[in-house]
């Protein structure tokens, strides 16, 4: 039994402010595949106590597959002149070196136009990655939304 390619990296839902990606492999020597789906879900909007600051609450993984859309949705925010971001990453459970990348590239657009990026509910592990790569020094991470919003 041979490889068989599976498409990869398709939406799997077009609703708006919710991303979802589908990435699937197939297994060699099985009878059946078994799929892999990879999914992020970010859902954006205005902060109850400061209107002028938008909060991403960020679900699933944030890796190869995910980041795209993560970068998609940031640039939306940036076309739409929201330079005030807090990421809730509370669901977040894991951030590999491209959804870093993406984060570090838009920074500096972002505090250009006299915005940030903070972070708050960070999950232990991906806090841990955070410290390795120095990110506390980039980004400010704080514990609860509320503390990002009123950091603005």
């Amino acid at each position: 039994m041979g490889f068989s390619e599976l498409e990869e990296n398709k939406p799997v839902s077009g609703v708006r402010d919710k991303i979802a990606v589908k990435n699937t492999r197939a297994l060699t020597g099985c009878r059946q595949k078994e799929p892999i789906v990879k999914r992020l879900i970010l859902e954006s909007r205005p902060a109850m106590a400061n209107t002028a600051v938008t909060v991403v609450h960020m679900e699933g993984e944030l890796d190869t597959a995910t980041a795209p859309e993560f970068e998609s949705k940031l640039q939306e925010l940036l076309n739409q002149r929201r330079y005030k971001i807090v990421l809730n990453m509370k669901s977040l459970v894991y951030v590999s070196s491209d959804g870093i990348g993406v984060l570090t590239s838009v920074i500096k657009k972002v505090r250009e136009n006299r915005g940030d990026i903070k972070m708050t509910h960070v999950h232990p592990d991906v806090y841990d990655v955070f410290q390795l790569l120095e990110l506390p020094k980039l980004f400010r991470i704080l514990k609860i939304e509320e503390e990002g919003v009123r950091d603005f």
